[in-house]
Protein backbone atom coordinates (compact mmCIF):
# COMPACT_ATOMS: atom_id res chain seq x y z
CA UNK A 1 0.00 0.00 0.00
CA UNK A 2 2.69 2.66 -1.18
CA UNK A 3 0.39 5.47 -0.56
CA UNK A 4 2.38 9.19 0.85
CA UNK A 5 0.47 12.17 -0.99
CA UNK A 6 -1.91 14.49 0.62
CA UNK A 7 -5.25 12.88 -0.30
CA UNK A 8 -5.38 8.93 -0.84
CA UNK A 9 -7.99 6.59 -2.45
CA UNK A 10 -7.46 3.03 -3.18
CA UNK A 11 -9.90 0.73 -4.30
CA UNK A 12 -8.95 -2.82 -4.59
CA UNK A 13 -10.95 -5.69 -6.11
CA UNK A 14 -8.99 -8.43 -3.86
CA UNK A 15 -6.86 -7.87 -0.80
CA UNK A 16 -4.66 -5.00 0.31
CA UNK A 17 -1.92 -5.13 2.65
CA UNK A 18 0.99 -3.08 3.46
CA UNK A 19 1.61 0.21 5.27
CA UNK A 20 1.25 3.95 4.47
CA UNK A 21 1.95 7.22 6.17
CA UNK A 22 0.15 10.30 5.15
CA UNK A 23 -0.56 14.52 5.77
CA UNK A 24 -3.91 13.81 4.55
CA UNK A 25 -6.77 11.66 4.39
CA UNK A 26 -6.52 7.78 3.17
CA UNK A 27 -9.69 5.90 1.67
CA UNK A 28 -8.97 2.13 0.84
CA UNK A 29 -11.88 0.21 -0.53
CA UNK A 30 -10.80 -3.57 -0.77
CA UNK A 31 -12.92 -6.80 -2.35
CA UNK A 32 -11.26 -8.87 -0.04
CA UNK A 33 -9.01 -8.48 3.31
CA UNK A 34 -7.33 -5.43 4.57
CA UNK A 35 -4.34 -6.22 6.59
CA UNK A 36 -3.12 -3.09 6.82
CA UNK A 37 -0.98 -0.59 9.09
CA UNK A 38 -2.38 3.18 8.39
CA UNK A 39 -1.61 6.54 10.05
CA UNK A 40 -3.18 9.78 7.99
CA UNK A 41 -5.17 12.80 8.97
CA UNK A 42 -8.52 10.85 8.53
CA UNK A 43 -9.08 7.34 7.58
CA UNK A 44 -12.10 4.99 5.85
CA UNK A 45 -11.64 2.00 5.46
CA UNK A 46 -13.92 -0.56 3.98
CA UNK A 47 -13.49 -4.23 2.96
CA UNK A 48 -15.69 -7.15 2.04
CA UNK A 49 -13.80 -9.46 4.20
CA UNK A 50 -11.39 -9.23 7.27
CA UNK A 51 -9.92 -5.89 8.73
CA UNK A 52 -7.05 -6.30 10.39
CA UNK A 53 -3.67 -4.15 11.43
CA UNK A 54 -2.98 -0.85 13.08
CA UNK A 55 -5.17 2.34 12.24
CA UNK A 56 -3.97 5.57 13.83
CA UNK A 57 -5.35 9.41 12.94
CA UNK A 58 -5.93 12.47 14.95
CA UNK A 59 -9.13 12.91 13.20
CA UNK A 60 -12.09 10.68 11.77
CA UNK A 61 -11.92 6.93 11.47
CA UNK A 62 -14.54 5.05 9.93
CA UNK A 63 -13.51 0.89 9.36
CA UNK A 64 -15.94 -1.35 7.89
CA UNK A 65 -16.66 -5.20 6.80
CA UNK A 66 -19.81 -6.28 5.32
CA UNK A 67 -18.57 -9.78 5.77
CA UNK A 68 -15.81 -10.25 8.20
CA UNK A 69 -14.31 -9.84 11.06
CA UNK A 70 -12.61 -6.65 12.58
CA UNK A 71 -9.67 -6.74 14.69
CA UNK A 72 -6.53 -4.89 15.56
CA UNK A 73 -5.54 -1.21 17.02
CA UNK A 74 -7.96 1.29 15.73
CA UNK A 75 -7.32 5.02 17.37
CA UNK A 76 -8.67 8.61 15.99
CA UNK A 77 -10.36 11.58 17.15
CA UNK A 78 -14.16 9.89 16.66
CA UNK A 79 -13.76 6.41 15.34
CA UNK A 80 -16.78 4.00 13.86
CA UNK A 81 -16.50 1.12 13.66
CA UNK A 82 -19.05 -1.96 11.88
CA UNK A 83 -18.53 -5.54 11.21
CA UNK A 84 -20.62 -8.48 9.85
CA UNK A 85 -18.90 -10.65 12.05
CA UNK A 86 -16.71 -10.20 15.07
CA UNK A 87 -14.88 -7.05 16.52
CA UNK A 88 -11.75 -7.71 18.69
CA UNK A 89 -8.59 -5.71 19.61
CA UNK A 90 -8.04 -2.28 21.07
CA UNK A 91 -10.58 0.65 20.02
CA UNK A 92 -9.48 4.32 21.09
CA UNK A 93 -11.50 7.69 20.58
CA UNK A 94 -10.71 11.13 21.95
CA UNK A 95 -14.36 11.57 20.67
CA UNK A 96 -16.98 9.67 20.59
CA UNK A 97 -16.62 5.72 19.53
CA UNK A 98 -19.42 3.22 18.15
CA UNK A 99 -18.14 -0.15 17.41
CA UNK A 100 -20.93 -2.62 16.53
CA UNK A 101 -21.20 -6.38 14.99
CA UNK A 102 -23.89 -7.23 13.07
CA UNK A 103 -24.07 -10.96 13.44
CA UNK A 104 -21.42 -11.68 15.68
CA UNK A 105 -19.36 -10.79 19.54
CA UNK A 106 -17.48 -8.12 20.76
CA UNK A 107 -14.31 -8.11 22.25
CA UNK A 108 -11.51 -6.54 23.62
CA UNK A 109 -10.82 -2.73 25.13
CA UNK A 110 -13.01 0.12 24.13
CA UNK A 111 -12.52 3.64 25.41
CA UNK A 112 -13.63 7.22 24.16
CA UNK A 113 -15.34 10.37 25.43
CA UNK A 114 -19.06 8.71 24.63
CA UNK A 115 -18.78 4.76 23.82
CA UNK A 116 -21.53 3.26 22.05
CA UNK A 117 -21.48 -0.68 21.72
CA UNK A 118 -24.06 -2.45 20.35
CA UNK A 119 -23.25 -6.04 19.13
CA UNK A 120 -25.85 -9.07 17.76
CA UNK A 121 -24.07 -12.12 20.37
CA UNK A 122 -21.92 -12.05 23.41
CA UNK A 123 -20.04 -8.47 24.79
CA UNK A 124 -16.79 -9.15 26.79
CA UNK A 125 -14.37 -6.28 26.77
CA UNK A 126 -13.74 -3.36 29.19
CA UNK A 127 -15.78 -0.16 28.14
CA UNK A 128 -14.10 3.20 29.43
CA UNK A 129 -15.95 6.32 28.75
CA UNK A 130 -15.41 9.85 30.14
CA UNK A 131 -18.82 10.34 29.20
CA UNK A 132 -21.95 8.42 29.10
CA UNK A 133 -21.38 4.08 28.00
CA UNK A 134 -24.20 2.08 26.47
CA UNK A 135 -23.92 -1.35 25.63
CA UNK A 136 -26.40 -3.92 24.41
CA UNK A 137 -26.85 -7.19 22.88
CA UNK A 138 -29.44 -8.82 21.04
CA UNK A 139 -28.88 -11.92 21.64
CA UNK A 140 -26.24 -12.35 23.96
CA UNK A 141 -24.55 -12.39 26.88
CA UNK A 142 -23.10 -8.96 28.52
CA UNK A 143 -19.76 -8.59 30.54
CA UNK A 144 -16.59 -6.71 31.38
CA UNK A 145 -15.75 -3.75 33.25
CA UNK A 146 -17.92 -0.35 32.82
CA UNK A 147 -17.09 2.91 33.70
CA UNK A 148 -18.37 6.22 32.66
CA UNK A 149 -21.05 9.17 33.74
CA UNK A 150 -24.30 7.42 32.90
CA UNK A 151 -23.85 3.32 32.36
CA UNK A 152 -26.48 1.71 30.41
CA UNK A 153 -26.55 -2.19 29.67
CA UNK A 154 -28.96 -4.03 28.49
CA UNK A 155 -28.65 -8.01 27.60
CA UNK A 156 -32.10 -8.49 25.74
CA UNK A 157 -32.05 -12.21 25.60
CA UNK A 158 -28.76 -12.60 27.73
CA UNK A 159 -27.39 -12.40 31.36
CA UNK A 160 -25.02 -9.24 32.50
CA UNK A 161 -22.26 -10.18 34.58
CA UNK A 162 -20.38 -6.64 34.98
CA UNK A 163 -17.96 -4.66 36.86
CA UNK A 164 -19.83 -0.81 36.28
CA UNK A 165 -18.43 2.61 38.43
CA UNK A 166 -20.64 5.54 37.47
CA UNK A 167 -20.25 8.77 38.12
CA UNK A 168 -24.11 9.49 37.68
CA UNK A 169 -26.10 6.60 37.45
CA UNK A 170 -25.86 2.83 35.75
CA UNK A 171 -28.81 1.26 34.61
CA UNK A 172 -28.86 -2.92 33.83
CA UNK A 173 -30.93 -5.10 32.32
CA UNK A 174 -30.92 -8.99 31.51
CA UNK A 175 -32.59 -12.44 31.99
CA UNK A 176 -30.13 -12.23 35.08
CA UNK A 177 -28.25 -9.95 36.36
CA UNK A 178 -24.65 -10.10 38.64
CA UNK A 179 -23.08 -7.18 38.94
CA UNK A 180 -20.52 -4.96 41.30
CA UNK A 181 -21.57 -1.73 41.14
CA UNK A 182 -20.48 2.01 42.39
CA UNK A 183 -22.53 4.67 41.31
CA UNK A 184 -25.01 7.01 43.18
CA UNK A 185 -28.37 6.01 41.47
CA UNK A 186 -28.51 2.31 40.16
CA UNK A 187 -31.35 0.75 38.87
CA UNK A 188 -31.29 -3.68 37.90
CA UNK A 189 -34.02 -5.14 36.26
CA UNK A 190 -33.86 -9.08 35.40
CA UNK A 191 -36.28 -11.48 34.55
CA UNK A 192 -34.72 -14.11 36.78
CA UNK A 193 -32.28 -13.57 39.40
CA UNK A 194 -30.05 -10.03 40.33
CA UNK A 195 -27.56 -10.21 42.61
CA UNK A 196 -25.94 -6.69 43.16
CA UNK A 197 -23.05 -5.92 45.29
CA UNK A 198 -21.29 -2.18 45.70
CA UNK A 199 -22.35 0.95 46.82
CA UNK A 200 -24.80 3.04 45.91
CA UNK A 201 -27.46 5.67 47.46
CA UNK A 202 -30.36 4.78 45.68
CA UNK A 203 -31.10 1.45 44.37
CA UNK A 204 -34.10 -0.40 42.48
CA UNK A 205 -34.95 -3.53 41.83
CA UNK A 206 -36.89 -5.35 39.81
CA UNK A 207 -36.43 -9.07 39.57
CA UNK A 208 -38.12 -12.18 40.19
CA UNK A 209 -35.61 -13.09 43.51
CA UNK A 210 -31.87 -12.22 43.83
CA UNK A 211 -29.88 -10.16 46.42
CA UNK A 212 -28.59 -6.75 47.32
CA UNK A 213 -25.49 -6.59 49.23
CA UNK A 214 -23.32 -3.70 50.10
CA UNK A 215 -22.83 -0.03 51.14
CA UNK A 216 -26.40 1.06 49.86
CA UNK A 217 -28.82 3.59 51.33
CA UNK A 218 -32.30 3.28 50.33
CA UNK A 219 -33.48 0.59 48.18
CA UNK A 220 -36.75 -0.17 46.74
CA UNK A 221 -37.85 -3.21 45.60
CA UNK A 222 -40.75 -2.92 43.11
CA UNK A 223 -40.68 -6.49 41.34
CA UNK A 224 -42.64 -9.21 42.25
CA UNK A 225 -40.23 -11.34 44.10
CA UNK A 226 -38.47 -11.45 47.20
CA UNK A 227 -35.00 -10.21 47.34
CA UNK A 228 -32.31 -10.40 50.24
CA UNK A 229 -31.10 -6.82 51.12
CA UNK A 230 -28.13 -7.56 53.32
CA UNK A 231 -29.41 -10.86 54.21
CA UNK A 232 -32.83 -9.46 55.19
CA UNK A 233 -35.46 -11.29 52.78
CA UNK A 234 -37.84 -8.06 51.49
CA UNK A 235 -41.09 -8.06 49.52
CA UNK A 236 -42.10 -5.09 47.25
CA UNK A 237 -41.11 -2.59 48.67
CA UNK A 238 -39.05 0.51 49.68
CA UNK A 239 -36.37 0.15 52.41
CA UNK A 240 -33.22 1.84 53.92
CA UNK A 241 -30.81 -1.64 53.62
CA UNK A 242 -28.26 0.41 56.12
CA UNK A 243 -30.89 1.04 59.25
CA UNK A 244 -31.64 -2.46 61.68
CA UNK A 245 -34.82 -0.65 62.74
CA UNK A 246 -36.83 0.58 60.24
CA UNK A 247 -40.83 1.22 59.97
CA UNK A 248 -41.94 -0.46 56.80
CA UNK A 249 -45.57 0.19 55.64
CA UNK A 250 -46.35 -1.86 52.49
CA UNK A 251 -49.11 -1.00 49.72
CA UNK A 252 -52.07 -1.91 51.62
CA UNK A 253 -51.70 -1.20 54.93
CA UNK A 254 -54.08 0.66 56.80
CA UNK A 255 -51.67 3.57 58.21
CA UNK A 256 -50.06 3.89 55.15
CA UNK A 257 -53.73 4.60 53.47
CA UNK A 258 -54.13 7.34 56.08
CA UNK A 259 -56.56 4.95 57.96
CA UNK A 260 -56.97 6.15 61.83
CA UNK A 261 -55.03 4.44 63.89
CA UNK A 262 -57.73 2.72 65.64
CA UNK A 263 -58.16 -0.13 62.88
CA UNK A 264 -55.95 -3.11 63.37
CA UNK A 265 -53.33 -3.15 60.89
CA UNK A 266 -51.92 -6.81 61.30
CA UNK A 267 -48.94 -5.85 58.82
CA UNK A 268 -47.58 -4.63 61.81
CA UNK A 269 -46.06 -7.52 63.26
CA UNK A 270 -42.25 -6.80 63.15
CA UNK A 271 -41.18 -2.76 64.33
CA UNK A 272 -38.44 -3.34 66.64
CA UNK A 273 -37.66 0.14 67.61
CA UNK A 274 -34.84 1.74 69.59
CA UNK A 275 -35.45 4.17 72.28
CA UNK A 276 -33.04 6.33 74.31
CA UNK A 277 -29.82 5.17 75.79
CA UNK A 278 -29.76 2.07 72.98
CA UNK A 279 -32.23 0.61 74.45
CA UNK A 280 -35.30 -1.55 73.42
CA UNK A 281 -38.59 -1.66 74.92
CA UNK A 282 -41.25 -3.69 74.22
CA UNK A 283 -44.85 -3.70 75.23
CA UNK A 284 -47.79 -6.00 74.74
CA UNK A 285 -50.97 -3.93 72.58
CA UNK A 286 -54.01 -4.11 71.12
CA UNK A 287 -53.77 -3.87 67.40
CA UNK A 288 -55.45 -0.39 67.74
CA UNK A 289 -52.44 0.59 69.87
CA UNK A 290 -49.90 -0.62 68.01
CA UNK A 291 -49.59 2.90 65.87
CA UNK A 292 -48.99 4.70 68.81
CA UNK A 293 -46.17 2.28 69.95
CA UNK A 294 -44.74 2.24 67.14
CA UNK A 295 -44.83 6.40 66.79
CA UNK A 296 -43.42 6.26 70.85
CA UNK A 297 -40.19 4.37 69.41
CA UNK A 298 -41.46 0.99 71.10
CA UNK A 299 -41.22 -2.51 69.95
CA UNK A 300 -44.82 -4.07 69.87
CA UNK A 301 -45.77 -7.44 71.16
CA UNK A 302 -49.66 -7.74 69.91
CA UNK A 303 -52.37 -8.60 71.71
CA UNK A 304 -55.08 -10.50 69.55
CA UNK A 305 -57.69 -11.15 72.33
CA UNK A 306 -60.95 -10.09 71.47
CA UNK A 307 -61.85 -8.73 75.26
CA UNK A 308 -58.50 -6.53 74.49
CA UNK A 309 -60.34 -4.52 71.51
CA UNK A 310 -63.85 -4.85 73.55
CA UNK A 311 -62.47 -3.14 76.08
CA UNK A 312 -60.65 -0.44 73.84
CA UNK A 313 -64.21 0.37 72.23
CA UNK A 314 -65.82 0.52 75.66
CA UNK A 315 -63.56 3.36 76.84
CA UNK A 316 -63.86 4.99 73.37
Amino acid sequence: LPISSATNTLNAGGDVSGSTISQGAVQVTSGGDVSANVTASQVAVAAVGDVSGTTTSQGNVQVTSSTGDISGNISGGSVVVQAQGNVSGTTTSQGTVQVSSATGDISGNISGGNVVVQAQGNVSATMTGQGNVQVSSATGDISGNISGGNVVVQAQQGEVNVVVVASGSASLAGDSVVANVVAPVVAVAAVGEAQVTGSSSQVTVTAASGSVSGNFGQVTNSGGGLVNVNGKPQGNQQLSSNAENNRVLPSGNNLAEGAPAEQPALQLAQAGMLVSEGEVRTVRSSPSGAGEALDNGQSVELDMSPKNEREKREKD
